[in-house]
Protein backbone atom coordinates (compact mmCIF):
# COMPACT_ATOMS: atom_id res chain seq x y z
CA UNK A 1 0.00 0.00 0.00
CA UNK A 2 1.66 3.36 -0.83
CA UNK A 3 2.12 6.21 1.18
CA UNK A 4 -1.42 8.48 1.46
CA UNK A 5 -0.51 12.27 0.37
CA UNK A 6 -1.54 13.06 4.37
CA UNK A 7 1.57 11.15 5.37
CA UNK A 8 3.49 13.44 3.57
CA UNK A 9 2.27 16.51 4.75
CA UNK A 10 4.44 17.93 7.17
CA UNK A 11 4.24 18.15 10.40
CA UNK A 12 3.80 20.72 13.15
CA UNK A 13 4.81 20.95 16.61
CA UNK A 14 3.65 23.76 18.43
CA UNK A 15 6.69 25.57 20.65
CA UNK A 16 7.30 28.75 22.78
CA UNK A 17 4.59 29.84 20.80
CA UNK A 18 5.50 29.15 17.09
CA UNK A 19 4.98 25.89 14.88
CA UNK A 20 8.32 24.41 13.34
CA UNK A 21 8.97 22.20 11.32
CA UNK A 22 8.67 18.59 13.30
CA UNK A 23 12.38 16.78 12.20
CA UNK A 24 14.34 20.38 13.03
CA UNK A 25 12.21 20.63 16.34
CA UNK A 26 14.90 19.92 18.38
CA UNK A 27 17.35 21.30 16.61
CA UNK A 28 15.12 24.39 17.16
CA UNK A 29 14.40 23.74 20.75
CA UNK A 30 18.48 23.72 21.26
CA UNK A 31 18.87 26.72 19.17
CA UNK A 32 16.69 28.57 21.18
CA UNK A 33 17.72 27.31 24.83
CA UNK A 34 21.24 28.82 23.42
CA UNK A 35 19.81 31.63 22.27
CA UNK A 36 18.18 32.26 25.40
CA UNK A 37 21.28 31.76 27.64
CA UNK A 38 22.97 34.25 25.48
CA UNK A 39 20.21 36.45 26.16
CA UNK A 40 20.21 35.59 29.73
CA UNK A 41 23.96 36.42 30.02
CA UNK A 42 24.12 39.53 27.99
CA UNK A 43 21.49 40.61 29.90
CA UNK A 44 23.10 40.20 33.33
CA UNK A 45 25.96 41.88 32.30
CA UNK A 46 24.44 45.32 30.71
CA UNK A 47 21.76 45.61 33.61
CA UNK A 48 25.00 45.63 35.83
CA UNK A 49 26.46 47.96 33.70
CA UNK A 50 23.28 50.53 33.52
CA UNK A 51 22.82 49.91 37.41
CA UNK A 52 26.84 50.84 37.79
CA UNK A 53 26.89 47.53 40.32
CA UNK A 54 28.05 44.05 39.84
CA UNK A 55 25.38 41.19 40.41
CA UNK A 56 25.04 40.55 44.30
CA UNK A 57 27.28 37.67 45.05
CA UNK A 58 29.40 37.80 41.64
CA UNK A 59 33.15 38.83 42.59
CA UNK A 60 34.70 41.04 40.06
CA UNK A 61 36.84 38.21 38.30
CA UNK A 62 33.23 36.08 38.10
CA UNK A 63 31.92 39.16 36.47
CA UNK A 64 34.84 39.93 34.46
CA UNK A 65 34.95 35.57 33.54
CA UNK A 66 30.98 35.90 32.57
CA UNK A 67 31.56 38.24 29.98
CA UNK A 68 34.25 36.49 28.53
CA UNK A 69 32.50 33.67 28.57
CA UNK A 70 29.84 35.09 26.54
CA UNK A 71 31.85 36.03 24.01
CA UNK A 72 33.35 32.63 24.23
CA UNK A 73 29.95 30.47 23.79
CA UNK A 74 28.98 33.14 20.98
CA UNK A 75 32.14 32.53 19.14
CA UNK A 76 31.73 28.90 18.95
CA UNK A 77 28.14 28.85 18.53
CA UNK A 78 28.92 31.30 15.44
CA UNK A 79 31.71 28.88 14.23
CA UNK A 80 29.79 25.61 14.36
CA UNK A 81 26.92 27.26 12.52
CA UNK A 82 28.86 28.40 9.63
CA UNK A 83 31.00 25.54 9.60
CA UNK A 84 28.10 22.70 9.06
CA UNK A 85 24.99 24.44 9.70
CA UNK A 86 24.75 27.42 7.37
CA UNK A 87 26.07 25.45 4.19
CA UNK A 88 23.87 22.69 4.38
CA UNK A 89 20.70 25.05 4.48
CA UNK A 90 22.03 27.48 1.86
CA UNK A 91 22.02 25.46 -0.70
CA UNK A 92 18.27 26.67 -1.09
CA UNK A 93 17.78 29.21 1.77
CA UNK A 94 19.29 32.71 0.54
CA UNK A 95 19.74 33.74 4.17
CA UNK A 96 21.87 31.28 4.61
CA UNK A 97 23.95 32.05 1.98
CA UNK A 98 27.73 33.52 1.74
CA UNK A 99 27.12 35.48 -1.60
CA UNK A 100 24.21 36.30 -3.94
CA UNK A 101 23.33 33.57 -6.86
CA UNK A 102 26.07 33.72 -9.47
CA UNK A 103 23.26 35.66 -11.98
CA UNK A 104 22.98 38.42 -9.52
CA UNK A 105 26.92 39.10 -8.89
CA UNK A 106 27.48 38.77 -12.83
CA UNK A 107 24.48 41.03 -13.56
CA UNK A 108 25.83 43.64 -10.64
CA UNK A 109 29.29 43.01 -12.33
CA UNK A 110 27.41 44.57 -15.49
CA UNK A 111 25.80 47.15 -13.74
CA UNK A 112 22.46 46.28 -14.27
CA UNK A 113 20.22 46.95 -11.30
CA UNK A 114 17.22 44.94 -9.98
CA UNK A 115 17.60 43.13 -6.58
CA UNK A 116 15.76 40.43 -6.10
CA UNK A 117 13.87 39.38 -2.87
CA UNK A 118 16.07 36.30 -2.72
CA UNK A 119 19.43 38.30 -3.07
CA UNK A 120 18.54 40.97 -0.71
CA UNK A 121 18.18 38.18 1.79
CA UNK A 122 21.74 36.83 0.91
CA UNK A 123 24.37 36.10 3.70
CA UNK A 124 22.00 38.25 6.46
CA UNK A 125 22.51 36.17 9.30
CA UNK A 126 25.92 35.82 7.74
CA UNK A 127 26.43 39.78 7.68
CA UNK A 128 24.78 40.49 11.33
CA UNK A 129 27.50 37.44 12.55
CA UNK A 130 30.33 39.63 11.04
CA UNK A 131 28.81 43.12 13.09
CA UNK A 132 28.02 41.13 16.46
CA UNK A 133 32.07 40.02 15.93
CA UNK A 134 32.86 43.58 15.11
CA UNK A 135 31.35 44.99 18.62
CA UNK A 136 32.33 41.54 20.52
CA UNK A 137 35.59 41.35 19.72
CA UNK A 138 36.57 45.07 21.25
CA UNK A 139 34.10 44.06 23.91
CA UNK A 140 36.45 40.39 24.59
CA UNK A 141 39.72 42.90 24.22
CA UNK A 142 38.55 45.02 27.40
CA UNK A 143 37.58 42.60 29.45
CA UNK A 144 41.17 40.37 28.58
CA UNK A 145 42.64 44.01 29.63
CA UNK A 146 40.59 43.90 33.13
CA UNK A 147 41.07 39.98 33.47
CA UNK A 148 44.94 40.87 33.42
CA UNK A 149 45.42 44.07 35.28
CA UNK A 150 46.34 46.34 32.43
CA UNK A 151 42.90 48.30 32.57
CA UNK A 152 40.69 49.13 35.53
CA UNK A 153 37.45 47.85 35.07
CA UNK A 154 34.83 50.62 34.36
CA UNK A 155 30.69 49.78 33.93
CA UNK A 156 30.12 52.47 32.02
CA UNK A 157 32.91 51.97 29.50
CA UNK A 158 31.51 47.89 29.56
CA UNK A 159 28.31 49.07 28.97
CA UNK A 160 29.50 51.85 25.79
CA UNK A 161 31.13 48.59 24.48
CA UNK A 162 28.25 46.35 24.90
CA UNK A 163 26.16 48.93 23.48
CA UNK A 164 27.77 49.04 19.74
CA UNK A 165 26.29 45.01 18.94
CA UNK A 166 24.10 44.30 21.16
CA UNK A 167 20.78 45.29 18.94
CA UNK A 168 22.51 43.09 16.59
CA UNK A 169 22.66 40.27 18.49
CA UNK A 170 19.31 40.60 19.55
CA UNK A 171 17.99 40.94 16.66
CA UNK A 172 20.08 38.11 14.85
CA UNK A 173 18.84 35.78 17.69
CA UNK A 174 15.34 36.35 16.94
CA UNK A 175 15.82 36.39 13.13
CA UNK A 176 18.03 32.88 12.96
CA UNK A 177 15.12 31.19 14.58
CA UNK A 178 12.18 32.99 12.47
CA UNK A 179 14.33 31.75 9.80
CA UNK A 180 13.97 28.09 11.10
CA UNK A 181 10.53 27.87 11.72
CA UNK A 182 8.08 26.21 10.15
CA UNK A 183 6.43 28.66 7.97
CA UNK A 184 9.84 29.42 6.60
CA UNK A 185 11.40 25.87 6.37
CA UNK A 186 8.54 24.74 4.21
CA UNK A 187 8.64 27.42 1.51
CA UNK A 188 12.56 25.35 0.50
CA UNK A 189 12.45 22.32 1.57
CA UNK A 190 10.35 19.09 1.88
CA UNK A 191 9.76 16.82 4.93
CA UNK A 192 11.85 14.08 3.53
CA UNK A 193 14.59 16.15 2.81
CA UNK A 194 14.48 17.65 6.62
CA UNK A 195 14.64 14.23 8.06
CA UNK A 196 17.63 13.59 5.89
CA UNK A 197 19.72 16.29 7.44
CA UNK A 198 22.71 15.28 8.92
CA UNK A 199 22.64 17.68 11.85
Amino acid sequence: MGKTTTELKPNYVSILGSSLYYPTCKRTILIRRQHEHFRNMWKTLHTACVSNTRPPGMSLRDFINEGLMLCQYLSAHHSIEETYFFPLLARKMPEFRKHPPAATAAATKEGKEGESEADAKAAHLLKQHERIHEGMDIFEAYLKGCRSGETELDLRVMKQKMDTWGDVLFQHLDDEVRCLGAENMRKYWNLQEVRSFPI
